[in-house]
């Protein structure tokens, strides 16, 4: 099944984002002890933490600032309208980053196979520009020593709160907190 997976980056949003309908998400909270496997659970776009992982269907409304960890493309990338932020309409492209393009579901998320971090920095008004670093952990080969690594984070693995996902069944995606 098609899907896309961020990280969580901007926790529970503002309530200009409310609407009558309440959107939910699926999501795993990573910030809990998931068990052996995380599952899936649907929560409300107000209940989102920081950290939480969310998977995004097509025309979803992006429900946080989140970083793409995965798609269902091949090359991990995906598309956004973000009419709702700056008023244009055409698709913006987006992409996973490279350490977490693997991920394609609960068990890849279980504790011990997918630890990261990201470094972001501060809130500002730039619309068109982040800068932030993704430290993990990874063998160089299967058998070679376990190695700290680092990928840099720009806008074009950031999907903004209130964008629009289009064009892919589904995104994972991981909300992040500007610090």
């Amino acid at each position: 099944m098609p899907s896309l997976m961020a990280l969580t980056a901007g926790g529970s949003g503002s309530d200009t984002y409310a609407s009558r309908s309440a959107p939910t998400f699926s999501t795993i909270h990573v910030s809990q002890d998931p068990g052996p496997i995380p599952k899936w659970e649907r929560t409300l776009w107000k209940k989102l933490e920081v950290g939480d992982i969310v998977l995004l269907r097509d025309n979803d409304q992006v429900p946080a600032d989140t970083i793409v960890l995965a798609t269902s493309d091949a090359d991990g990338l995906a598309y956004v309208e973000t009419k709702n932020l700056d008023g244009e309409t055409n698709l913006k492209l987006r992409k996973a980053l490279k350490a977490t393009r693997w991920i394609s579901g609960e068990e890849d998320l279980a504790p011990g196979r997918c630890q990261f971090v990201i470094d972001s920095e501060p809130p500002h008004a730039g619309l068109y520009v982040y800068n932030g670093v993704l430290r993990y952990r990874s063998r160089s080969s299967s058998d070679g020593p376990i190695e700290d690594k680092v990928e840099p984070v720009t806008i074009n693995e950031v999907l903004l709160r209130g964008c629009r996902h289009k064009n892919h069944a589904q995104r994972w995606c991981y909300p992040f907190q500007a610090i």
